[in-house]
């Protein structure tokens, strides 16, 4: 799906558990329409099996009788052999290739298993909905550091006033974007505390946290989806006049009008249709 590689993406607008309800609806009804075929295929894999046995034993059976009678050549049992071989080799291969759903089948079931697991991180029960935000941002001594690679952030405090405009420079590598997913709670950190409004962030629901939090991300990660589609990433409920005002604060209004689908162009894999600077006028919309 075209949502595995912008998880980034999904994971900041919490539509993560939106696509996955997709994807896993998409994928029972692929299953719902493959388990009766995949049933009748073990029942002819175990008759396959038998009916090969079975068969190679008449054969060699008969051709024995008819050759001690002087009836059949040896030559022509061997004949008979081979061809009994060839037939059940073909068998084999229909065989392998219902193992080789079966196998696909497992592999989803694993994918699954992998999601789940991320209910073992689940917030704690009792978290407050952050609401209301005023845009008041405050890091004190925010430390973080990726396991078993050394690099992260440490001790790092700044404070942002509602409506001012700070940079964050560095060189690659510094910890820039980590400090947007620490702000965002994509990471929790080792010591020090992030504050919105005077409020902790670890006090506060994600889903709330992300919300009240617009991001542009340096690659756009537009979906394989409609100009529309991608806007309302932002905001699943949003109405056609809403989505068109954003375009236009972001000065994508009048390119996408210009498209000969307008808001229904299909934007392909990674926005790959549209120009570096379209594809950043579409986030800065869907922020």
């Amino acid at each position: 799906p075209d949502w595995v590689g912008n998880v980034a993406v999904l994971q900041s607008y919490n539509r993560l558990g939106h696509e996955a309800d997709a994807l896993r609806s998409y994928v029972k009804n692929l299953l719902d329409a493959q388990n009766p075929v995949l049933d009748w295929w073990a029942i002819a894999n175990a008759l396959n099996r038998l009916s090969s046995t079975i068969s190679m034993m008449v054969v060699l059976l008969i051709g024995a009788y008819l050759v001690t009678h002087g009836q059949l050549r040896i030559g022509d049992v061997i004949a008979f052999t081979g061809f009994a071989t060839l037939l059940i080799s073909r068998l084999d291969q229909m065989s392998a290739f219902a193992n080789q759903i079966s196998e696909a089948r497992a592999k989803l079931e694993d994918f699954y298993k992998l999601e789940d697991s991320a209910a073992d991180t689940a917030e704690p029960d009792g978290l407050r909905d952050l609401s209301n935000v005023t845009g008041h941002v405050r890091f004190e001594d925010v430390s973080f550091e990726f396991a078993n690679s050394g690099q992260g952030v440490s001790d790092v405090s700044f404070e942002v006033q509602a409506g001012q405009t700070v940079a964050i420079v560095g060189p690659t590598g510094a910890g820039k974007t980590t400090l947007i997913n620490l702000l965002q709670r994509v990471f929790s950190p080792s010591s020090g505390r992030i504050l919105i409004d005077g409020i902790d962030t670890r006090t506060v629901t994600r889903k709330s946290l992300r919300h009240s939090i617009a991001t542009v991300f340096q690659d756009a990660g537009l979906l394989n989806r409609s100009i529309e589609d991608n806007i309302r990433v932002g905001r699943a409920d949003a109405t056609n006049d809403e989505i068109h005002a954003a375009a236009t604060a972001a000065a994508a209004q009048d390119f996408i009008l210009a498209k000969s689908n307008g808001y229904d162009t299909v934007v392909g894999e990674r926005g790959g249709q549209l120009s570096g600077g379209e594809r950043q006028r579409i986030a800065i919309a869907r922020a």
